[in-house]
């Protein structure tokens, strides 16, 4: 799932752990309860019974060599779009039934992905908790890009728990020790760490939500999507 949540933040992880002098454990305090009414502006119909904990809006401004996939799948230029976080009373098995039966016959106004970079592979679903798929559609007369992710936070932490901790600390690093692994991972990305961390950005987004599955043993659901201005 390149220039997703998944190779963001593998891709930090091996620069980042290149670049500091250690994995410091980081401190996750309990999450917030989630407000009453949260909405699923994606049109993407969630798993039966999910319970919506995060839902908001994002604006970015991409600039990349690449020609654009993924969620940016139109290059450079200002992406808007919504990211809705829910977690599900199923197991991690279960969700991704549903979600290759979801691929296979997409709800109706969706239609797969042409970039099967959005879609991750059997063998990194299951090593690491998981997995997605690439979904398109057409809102206001644009193409528009969505990724939904299942994942089994439990497996997800213990496998890339390192990575979430150096994230961390990377919010705290100077200027000047940011600059080499913005720099690195900007060329493999189309994007730098300070820009994937922005708080309106998709992966800033799904990292400052991980602490609502750290006090409870469901998987998630993750809908991301995108859409040049």
């Amino acid at each position: 799932m390149k220039n997703s949540l998944l190779s963001g933040i593998l891709i930090f992880l091996t620069v980042a752990a290149g670049c500091s002098g250690g994995n410091r454990a980081a401190q996750q305090q309990p999450a917030a309860s989630p407000p009453a009414n949260l909405s699923n502006p994606t049109g993407f119909p969630l798993y039966n019974g999910s319970r919506i904990l995060v839902s908001k809006g994002f604006k970015q401004v991409v600039n990349t060599s690449s020609g654009g996939n993924g969620l940016i799948s139109q290059g450079s230029g200002t992406y808007s779009g919504n990211e809705v976080i829910a977690s599900a009373p199923a197991p991690f098995g279960t969700l991704q039934t549903w979600l290759h039966g979801s691929y296979a016959k997409p709800p109706a106004g969706f239609r797969q992905a042409t970039d099967k970079n959005l879609n991750s592979s059997g063998d990194t679903a299951q090593s690491i908790g998981i997995d997605g798929r690439g979904f398109q559609s057409t809102k206001n007369g644009k193409p528009s890009t969505l990724l939904v992710v299942v994942m089994d936070p439990s497996k997800f932490n213990a496998r890339l728990g390192p990575a979430l901790a150096l994230i961390r600390q990377y919010r705290n690093m100077p200027a000047i020790m940011r600059g080499p692994i913005d720099d690195k991972v900007k060329a493999q990305t189309g994007f730098s760490v300070s820009e994937m961390l922005q708080p309106d950005s998709p992966l800033g987004l799904a990292l400052d939500a991980m602490n609502e599955f750290s006090h409870n043993n469901q998987r998630a659901v993750l809908l991301i999507d995108a859409q040049k201005e």
